[in-house]
């Protein structure tokens, strides 16, 4: 397989493969050849080999995690992550295979909050692994029952995706047909807009352009920033609550919408 030298790093460095690891696209090149080959044993020897020339190379530390994941070989999977974590805390695709592996193990809150790490830490373009982890935390929110926060994430995945990958869209499809679905959230919800004129309207704009992004934890601090007079606005009311859905908060969305609906 030809690896694209002007497409974005694996390492997940934001940059081009070209300007970055340059040095390490012969062996990704066998790596991925292996694994299209269905040899995955062999692909995860051949980079713990090349790692112990290069170690702790994010492109190779990536390719390593997900081969032991594949493998379901999730202890060794951690360990090296905490190898990785070491080497380069800072890389969203490190934080995007936390989540990936902490869908492997059911543990929702984990995987939520280490992709809203590996999102908050996107500047340029996004690791193919980062939105691999929104559609793994998407489907396990799904496979939970929080419908709202799964719903959210799917949709992201979809309008990163493109239409390409329709695979977010027909879990959204499948599962508003559902007959047991109540109708409200059959609905994809949207963050309410703050009158120009409010003072938290500045506040609130930064809230939705983050929102957009899929940065849901940093919008709600933001949200955070707010006087209590400021957040006591009900779009602001309406928006914390949505914003606590999307992070699979559940408690937090019942409780901001019945005080949104107690608003005047």
């Amino acid at each position: 397989m030809a690896v694209d030298l002007y497409g974005p790093c694996p390492c997940g460095s934001g940059k081009k493969l070209k300007f970055c690891c340059s040095d390490l696209v012969g062996e990704i090149e066998k790596i991925h050849r292996m694994i299209e080959g269905d040899q995955m044993r062999a692909a995860l020897a051949h980079v713990e080999q090349t790692l112990r020339k290069h170690p702790g190379r994010a492109s190779l530390l990536d390719l390593k995690i997900m081969l032991e994941t594949a493998l379901d070989n999730l202890d060794a999977a951690e360990k090296t992550l905490a190898e990785f974590a070491k080497a380069d805390p800072q890389n969203p695709s490190m934080w995007a295979q936390k989540a990936i592996v902490a869908c492997q193990r059911h543990d929702m809150p984990t995987a939520v909050d280490a992709l809203q790490e590996a999102l908050a830490l996107v500047h340029q373009e996004l690791p193919l692994r980062v939105l691999e982890a929104v559609g793994a935390v998407g489907h396990l929110l799904l496979l939970e029952g929080h419908i709202v926060a799964a719903q959210a994430h799917l949709w992201l995945y979809q309008g990163i995706a493109g239409q390409g990958d329709t695979r977010a869209l027909e879990l959204i499809i499948k599962l508003n047909q559902s007959s047991g679905l109540p109708l409200l959230l059959r609905d994809q919800f949207y963050l309410k807009e703050v009158p120009v004129d409010h003072s938290a309207y500045q506040v609130a704009m930064a809230a939705s352009e983050l929102s957009y992004e899929g940065k849901w934890k940093r919008a709600l601090a933001t949200l955070d920033t707010l006087t209590e007079e400021q957040a006591a606005h009900p779009s602001i009311i309406y928006n914390r609550a949505i914003l606590s859905g999307w992070l699979g908060n559940t408690t937090a969305l019942v409780e901001g919408l019945h005080k949104f609906a107690q608003c005047d």
